[in-house]
């Protein structure tokens, strides 16, 4: 399937952007097709509510998770337990077979469960109300046979759109902007086979790479975003709290610096190009595929519906983060190298999607080649250059449609 993505990349211009039944193959994909690493994501659904939950579990019996969070609520953030359902027999009564524990302070949430039976597959584990945004999660997970491992970790949070909704909510009912919005949650159900147990989630309708296909979850658009210059390097620190795959689970305080590396954008190239910013001149950049990442198709109008892939090299040294920007992840897959193909749906008038990949102490900015369609393009209170890539790119897509 990487192999495809790659060649994709190697076609000449007349091809880049056909259609082709890659998506296809990366949607049909079965799970046990490769020994897929486990993956810990946090999506925003609505309305303050976040899910949290695990796949590719391998009869795990402990985890320990600490979420980090920015709001302005000064108040705990709510968290449900997903996992109170599961029920085992215990003295001739039925009892909960999972310990589950919560700690929070101001911008930090800890959940800690221990199970009595082992727990596979995709296991929805909590639900979090968090008025705000989720920065950092870092878990440590405890598996049957003793041994440990930290897993991979996907974040979304809430688009602009959802963001404006809530607080239209909020605003009807007579609530603050800073409060927890009100409502219940429903538990998912479970299934048991001999000693292993799956969770089952209310649709059951769970991609191969283990995102709900019923919970899309998308992000802010980052507007406000400076012009860039070509690949730079920064470093800020972050208040955070994490566990590392070595320490006996006991979080380290303190601020986390990362070393943060911007990649050059298609709109940086584009812009940097001297004369008329046409089609053709796009198209040429397209060709070159300096970008640091394969993405197919190569370029993708933001029009809400529309699919891209985006297959990012591997540091082959630690379990990354991945956070979204501008679109919500529909499905991923990891090789055997570490090697991740991540789905992505642009939010609907993206002008900017990114994917910051976090790993140790490094963050790396992914910017995705993505236009806003015509029609959904202020071009009166946009700059001229950005205005001549949404021509050239809406130009450009028009001429490839079959």
């Amino acid at each position: 399937m990487i192999n495809s993505v790659h060649k994709q990349h190697t076609r000449k211009a007349c091809r880049l952007f056909g259609k082709s039944a890659l998506l296809l193959g990366f949607l049909a994909l079965p799970v046990n097709a490769m020994a897929a690493p486990p993956v810990l994501s946090v999506f925003y659904s609505s309305q303050d509510l976040f899910s949290i939950h695990a796949n590719n579990l391998n009869r795990m019996v402990e985890a320990e998770l600490v979420l980090s969070y920015q709001s302005d609520n000064p108040g705990p953030p709510q968290i449900t337990n997903l996992l109170q359902n599961i029920k085992v027999t215990d003295k001739n009564k039925k009892v909960a077979a999972v310990e589950f524990r919560t700690l929070s302070s101001p911008g930090t949430i800890m959940i800690m469960l221990i199970s009595k039976i082992p727990l596979s597959g995709y296991v929805p584990l909590a639900l979090a109300k968090v008025v705000g945004t989720v920065s950092s999660m870092t878990a440590l997970l405890r598996y049957e046979n003793g041994t440990t491992e930290v897993p991979h970790v996907v974040i979304t949070n809430p688009s602009q759109e959802q963001l404006a909704e809530t607080a239209a909510l909020k605003s009807a009912t007579g609530q603050p902007l800073n409060a927890a919005t009100t409502g219940s949650v429903q538990s998912p159900a479970v299934r048991s086979s001999g000693s292993d147990t799956r969770i089952q989630s209310p649709s059951d309708d769970v991609s191969s790479g283990g995102v709900p296909a019923t919970t899309p979850a998308t992000a802010p658009v980052n507007e406000s975003r400076p012009a860039p210059s070509p690949e730079t390097a920064r470093q800020f620190s972050q208040p955070d709290a994490v566990i590392s795959a070595g320490n006996t689970g006991e979080p380290k305080t303190g601020p986390a610096v990362y070393n943060v590396i911007r990649r050059e954008s298609l709109l940086d190239r584009f812009t940097a190009e001297p004369g008329e910013g046409t089609a053709a001149v796009l198209e040429e950049l397209l060709l070159r595929n300096n970008d640091g990442f394969l993405q197919d198709p190569p370029l993708v109008l933001s029009d809400g519906r529309s699919a891209l892939i985006v297959t990012l090299p591997s540091n082959g040294v630690e379990s990354p983060k991945f956070f979204i920007t501008g679109g919500h992840c529909t499905n991923f897959i990891i090789n055997k190298s570490g090697v991740w193909s991540l789905e992505i749906v642009p939010e609907r008038g993206a002008k900017t999607v990114l994917v910051t990949e976090m790993s140790g102490r490094v963050s790396i900015e992914y910017q995705l080649n993505v236009a806003p369609p015509l029609e959904s393009f202020a071009f009166e209170t946009s700059s001229s250059v950005l205005a001549e890539f949404v021509r050239a790119a809406n130009n450009l897509l028009s001429l490839k449609k079959p």
